[in-house]
């Protein structure tokens, strides 16, 4: 699992992967016992590997007032959370070599908490190769509070972040959305899931142009959309 964008998420996502071990240590045991139970009639022991450590990895440059790798690390120990689930990163996002990517493997889980909606689009365009077919890359952001004209009246209205908007006309084959909104508040308003399909297949490099009318020129320097296909309008 990566975090960009260390916060109390850092926690829940620890604690949340110490809570995967526990399932797995208990579906372990009830397949290597001796004796049938009910909960061995439910696993299917070729998903149920003979060992697993999930960890997660928290890149943050803690450049924010009041924050620092030191502290984050307090609060985790605070909580419980053992020392060899949370690997931090203290380091600009865009700087981690690739060696680094190489050694963390497929990524089941990227969750991106951190920056502007457009710093969303490079954390995506980094990482969406990265993600392994069947994980999920999710967003903190996906709609935002902007005014808009209606029946010549100017109104606040939550609509699509331009990168949410641009990738909802292209689900597909090769992904799928979900935004879960927030409707009470006027920032960091939902959560958007983005799951890569199992056979997902990356498409041939290739200008595609773009419908956004906010920030286009970051997504055409980008490229971002050589990763994500064009695919047949859906209605939401």
């Amino acid at each position: 699992v990566l975090e960009i964008g260390a916060g109390d998420s850092t926690i829940a996502l620890a604690r949340a992967l110490a809570d995967a071990v526990s399932s797995w240590a208990e579906d372990r045991r009830a397949l290597d016992a001796p004796e049938w139970s009910e909960r061995t009639a439910l696993l299917d022991p070729s998903n149920v590997p003979s060992r697993y450590e999930p960890f997660l990895i928290t890149i943050d440059d803690f450049s924010g007032e009041g924050t620092s790798a030191e502290l984050a690390w307090s609060r985790l120990q605070a909580a419980g959370i053992q020392p060899n689930t949370v690997k931090f990163i203290e380091q600009d996002f865009f700087t981690i070599p690739d060696d680094a990517w190489k050694a963390w493997g497929p990524l089941d889980l990227v969750w991106i908490d951190a920056g502007t909606p457009a710093d969303d689009i490079r954390f995506v365009a980094q990482t969406w190769d990265k993600v392994r077919p069947g994980g999920y890359l999710v967003l903190h952001e996906p709609t935002m509070l902007t005014t808009v004209n209606r029946s010549l009246q100017t109104v606040l209205e939550t609509v699509r972040s331009p990168l949410w908007e641009e990738l909802s006309s292209r689900v597909g084959e090769d992904f799928e959305l979900i935004t879960l909104p927030e409707s009470h508040k006027y920032r960091q308003s939902g959560v958007g899931l983005i799951r890569k399909s199992q056979s997902c297949a990356m498409p041939a490099p290739g200008e595609l142009m773009l419908r956004c009318s906010s920030e286009p020129r970051v997504l055409r320097q980008l490229q971002i959309w050589r990763r994500f296909p064009l695919r047949k309008q859906v209605e939401r």
